[in-house]
């Protein structure tokens, strides 16, 4: 009885822990599928700003920033008739795709079982640090087939762009002379020649073993992952590596499988276009090259493949779509280049797609991508900046109008242009008013008219479109829903600016890439270069960046990282190629600065970014801690006057007795964060195998013939593998302040493609003889891949 008398007294509880258990599992049942919006980067530690002013920013962490309008949907389109190009040339035909063997493996689950102790997964990064990844496989079926049809937007024989006259008695003799070798040099020159290419050995044979025809190799649980495509990235991204370093058996067996590559079919429900340019279309045009043009699989795949590809620029403006999904059901849509496209991913097609058209002839590959240099230099001095581009671009070539009130209760629709779609200019004055378009008749006016019979029969019309709008022409500008923009040399901007010079270079001195890589360098040179505030005072040079908004002076932050670190070897170039020998020195320095970051770790390795303290001035700088510190620590959380009372205390409660001086919050800041000397930050704490670093270091060694380069290239290498290597091959790791052996070391299980590609290559290339690859007859692109610059023809 007593138990029942419990059980009615509980009851009222048991009966509402019930409902919320109920409760729970229902909304729990919804999961939020929605992709997050991408950022540009992680937040960085609070207060700690680059700039050279002795008081940071005081705002806390955690302030809400404020959220950006609506972003104004993009009007169907309607297709016009496009204008003819200045330049008049028939146009070869388009490289038909080839039949390939057998489909690509589609992407396979990972194994059930997982090692105890395993590192944490942290957010992946790719190489140039693009868009927002890769999107979720679908399944694939035969009519999922890419297949070759009628373009919604061609572009007419007569109005394709053909390649330039190469005139390369305009590009002086880019690497240098080198003279007479010791014994003694050329056995330690040889003797790290070959420690790299047992490196490179190691790779390849746990990729072979563990991942063969897949993208990536899983080099601590001995797996592999498809992120692009699923047609063997590393397998691809290989194959020139495998010629330079003699391994020929290995790249006949990899050319083999090249063949059983099928483009026309992915399980991705789109492809990364930048990502897929770069390093597949890069890869086999390169091996075609470098392998003396004798397979002819790999021209054909490359010529597949660039069909294919050459789908995502068939918008209204020609800009292309670059996430690119090829299926019929996807192609059979009209759709508009982004909103929002990252500036590198649109500017850094044109050495693959103009060598393509160099060894085909097929002139419709040069232009696709000459359209967009030439959209690219119509804004370029549109920009906030003058003279650069925002790191994120509006490429729609839609400029959104909606009715005004006026105009909403109009009888009679616009139409849009019936001409001048590949416009990439902004209207002339005269020749838009109201929403009026571009065109060579203006077919109709907006004319507020409620007392017709027509008028009133439209107003139903009129009032269902009110919400809607109209597109008139625009070039490449800023989003409109983006007050700020960002320019920098880094990440999403960074092989947009690198191939400036490389083009100019591959076509044999094209002025238009001279003028504008010129002008780049100069805004660069007066608004993002800087001195590093650091013990030592070392006299190198870093890379930043700046904020603009519309009338307000530009806001420079130190933010930079190993992305960066080609601008050393971009400058060496165009340093050499356009008689710039300032721009030399300058190289030096800022290829010095990544070394230094490198130095300044404990792995002997940078981190994908970080911030530090900078001088006031490049040419003098003498460092005082104190200043550093007072640098260091921000204003809400240096001590008050409050602070220093001493409180009532208990005798037997004693706290820990908190820091009373900036230079002990600055230590306890230091010590915490592991930061080196004139640090101020660390973004990102991890290494993921890039390249940039030692890409510049091996092009000013080749441009300067100096060994010093090689000497600073060796204690790279050695750092490397001493934090990556695993049983069978090499990893990204976490955090490069923690070394083998610490508790908090840890290895990401993740070798991108581009540590074959492009990190062991450029270590080899360090120590080769100078002749091999050499800078006076190949561009080698975003990629590490070496496309031959045409030769002269004979009088």
């Amino acid at each position: 009885m007593a138990g029942i008398v419990r059980f009615r007294r509980y009851r009222p509880f048991l009966l509402l822990a019930v409902i919320t258990v109920v409760v729970f599992i229902h909304f729990t049942s919804f999961k939020d599928t929605s992709a997050a919006f991408p950022v540009d980067r992680p937040k960085s530690h609070p207060g700690l700003d680059s700039s050279s002013e002795k008081k940071l920013d005081k705002k806390p962490v955690g302030e809400p920033k404020p959220k950006p309008p609506p972003v104004v949907p993009i009007p169907p389109i309607e297709k016009p008739s496009p204008k003819p190009h200045h330049t008049q040339q028939a146009a070869a035909g388009s490289g038909a795709p080839r039949p390939s063997k057998s489909p690509a493996n589609a992407s396979v689950s990972p194994k059930s079982s997982v090692k105890e102790f395993a590192a944490p997964t942290l957010p992946s990064v790719k190489h140039h640090d693009h868009g927002t990844g890769t999107a979720k496989p679908i399944p694939a079926t035969e009519s999922d087939r890419w297949i070759k049809s009628p373009q919604h937007f061609p572009v007419p024989s007569e109005s394709i762009i053909p390649l330039p006259a190469p005139q390369s008695e305009k590009i002086p003799q880019i690497q240098a002379s080198f003279g007479t070798e010791s014994e003694t040099k050329r056995m330690v020159r040889l003797e790290r020649l070959e420690a790299v290419k047992d490196a490179f050995k190691r790779s390849w044979s746990g990729y072979k073993e563990y991942a063969w025809g897949h993208d990536e190799l899983m080099p601590v649980s001995k797996y592999f992952k498809d992120p692009f495509g699923g047609w063997g990235a590393t397998l691809v991204d290989s194959l020139d590596t495998l010629w330079i370093m003699g391994m020929e058996d290995e790249f006949m067996e990899a050319v083999d499988e090249v063949a059983n590559i099928d483009f026309t079919t992915t399980p991705m429900a789109s492809i990364p276009v930048f990502e897929t340019v770069i390093r597949y279309l890069g890869g086999l045009i390169a091996a075609y090259d470098v392998s003396g043009a004798k397979h002819q699989i790999l021209l054909t795949k490359a010529i597949e493949l660039g069909d294919v590809i050459y789908g995502a620029f068939d918008t209204p403006n020609r800009m292309p779509v670059l996430h690119w999904g090829f299926r019929p059901r996807q192609t059979a849509l009209e759709v508009r280049a982004d909103i929002r496209s990252v500036s590198a991913e649109l500017g850094s097609l044109t050495v693959e797609f103009t060598r393509l058209a160099q060894i085909t002839g097929n002139n419709t590959y040069y232009d696709a991508v000459q359209r967009i240099t030439d959209a690219l230099e119509e804004s370029q001095n549109e920009s906030n900046l003058p003279g650069m581009w925002p790191m994120i671009i509006d490429a729609s070539g839609c400029k959104v109008i909606r009715p005004s009130p006026q105009q909403r209760g109009a009888a009679f629709a616009v139409p849009l242009p019936r001409d001048g779609i590949y416009a990439t200019s902004k209207p002339r004055d005269g020749e838009t008013g109201g929403v009026s378009v571009v065109g060579k008749e203006k077919e109709g006016r907006v004319e507020r008219d409620t007392t017709t019979a027509t008028a009133k029969e439209g107003q139903a019309e009129a009032k269902a479109a009110e919400a809607s709008a109209t597109c008139l022409p625009q070039g490449l500008t800023n989003p409109s829903y983006q007050r700020e923009e960002k320019f920098t040399l880094g990440g999403m901007a960074d092989s947009l600016y690198e191939y400036l010079i490389k083009e100019y270079i591959l076509l044999g001195g094209k002025n238009q890439y001279k003028k504008m890589y010129e002008a780049v360098v100069e805004i660069a040179k007066e608004h993002l270069f800087y001195r590093p505030y650091a013990a030592g005072d070392p006299d190198i040079l870093l890379t930043g960046n700046v904020f603009v908004s519309p009338g307000v002076k530009p806001r420079f932050d130190g933010d930079t990282g190993h992305l960066s670190c080609f601008v050393g070897g971009m400058l060496a170039l165009g340093a050499r190629a356009l008689n710039r020998d300032d721009d030399l020195k300058l190289a030096a320095k800022i290829t010095d600065g990544c070394v230094w970051a490198y130095d300044a770790f404990p792995t002997g390795i940078m981190p994908e970014w970080f911030r530090v303290a900078r001088c006031n001035k490049t040419t003098e700088c003498r460092f005082d801690t104190e200043l550093y510190h007072d640098m260091l620590v921000p204003e809400y959380l240096r001590p008050t006057e409050l602070s220093k009372v001493e409180p009532h205390r208990h005798p037997k409660r004693v706290p820990i007795e908190a820091p009373k001086t900036v230079a002990e919050i600055a230590a306890n800041i230091i010590r915490a964060e592991g930061l080196p000397s004139g640090f101020t930050m660390i973004g990102d704490r991890r290494y993921i195998l890039r390249p940039e670093a030692i890409e510049s270091v091996f092009i000013m060694y080749r441009v300067s013939a100096n060994s010093r380069w090689q000497d600073k290239g060796w204690k790279m290498f050695q750092s490397i593998v001493n934090a990556t290597q695993t049983e069978v091959a090499y990893s990204a790791i976490a955090d490069v302040t923690r070394v083998r052996g610490d508790p908090q070391f840890f290895q990401l299980d993740s070798q991108e493609s581009f540590f074959n590609a492009e990190t062991l290559k450029y270590f080899y290339l360090l120590f080769s003889d100078p002749g091999l690859i050499s800078l006076d007859e190949y561009v080698l692109n975003t990629e590490a891949h070496p496309l031959a610059r045409p030769k002269k023809k004979s009088a």
